[in-house]
């Protein structure tokens, strides 16, 4: 029973507003573009870990793309393998409020719309977070790798990430 809505406001090819709110908590985490990162009107930051194996992720399942399953089940042992532990909440929008709050340092996960992604995307830049494609690129919303962290770990996701995901293309 865990769900949330999302909404983003996208001007001139750039989220510039999100807002994921968690009504079963009553959170409601909310950003402008340049003017930082908000749960229930309280300033939010990223984690400040930087030791990958004390690290606490998130992710999801290529639900959609099964045919990825094996490539990606790999890259969660190798990840799972290095770090603190792996939680798999099943909303991406709330996991990625959760990276940008603190709760966890990263979030990476294949195969979602851009409309389950661009409010929790801006939360995490907004609260001084990092996100990229699989390969560090920051053209990520056409895409469907996606990477985000509390940049205190990206390189280190990336490198698994790369191994595992090393041609860049459609899913």
């Amino acid at each position: 029973p865990v769900f949330a809505i999302s909404i983003a406001l996208k001007f001139k090819q750039e989220i510039i507003l999100g807002v994921v709110y968690d009504p079963l908590r009553e959170e409601m985490y909310h950003a402008i573009k340049g003017h930082g990162a908000f749960m229930n009107d309280v300033a939010i930051r990223v984690s400040s870990q930087s030791k990958f194996d004390r690290s606490l992720l998130a992710t999801g399942f290529p639900f959609r793309y099964k045919q990825c399953l094996k490539r990606y089940i790999s890259c969660f042992e190798e990840i799972f393998n290095n770090v603190s532990g792996i939680r798999r909440i099943g909303v991406a929008a709330i996991d990625l409020a959760y990276v940008a709050s603190g709760k966890f340092e990263g979030f990476w996960e294949v195969a979602l719309s851009p409309w389950d992604i661009a409010a929790g995307l801006l939360l995490i830049k907004e609260a001084g977070g990092k996100v990229s494609d699989f390969w560090g690129k920051e053209n990520y919303l056409p895409h469907e790798y996606f990477l985000a962290t509390n940049g205190q770990i990206h390189q280190e996701m990336l490198v698994i990430l790369k191994k595992h995901f090393h041609k860049y293309k459609s899913i």
